[in-house]
């Protein structure tokens, strides 16, 4: 894996959502799904930005 892909994987994995959404509200299952959105999100953002 290259330095870029872990910079990118890194910081899109979502964990800035997951874990104040767990906080807040409890259901697991909605914490994972914010964090799988945000980090799916981002990663292509994240892509095209460091071009």
């Amino acid at each position: 894996m290259s330095q870029r892909t872990a910079l990118i994987l890194l910081v899109a994995v979502g964990i800035g959502i997951g874990v104040p959404t767990f906080f807040a509200e409890k259901p697991c299952p909605k914490a994972v799904l914010a964090g799988v959105l945000a980090a799916g999100g981002s990663t292509v953002r994240l892509h095209n930005l460091i071009d």
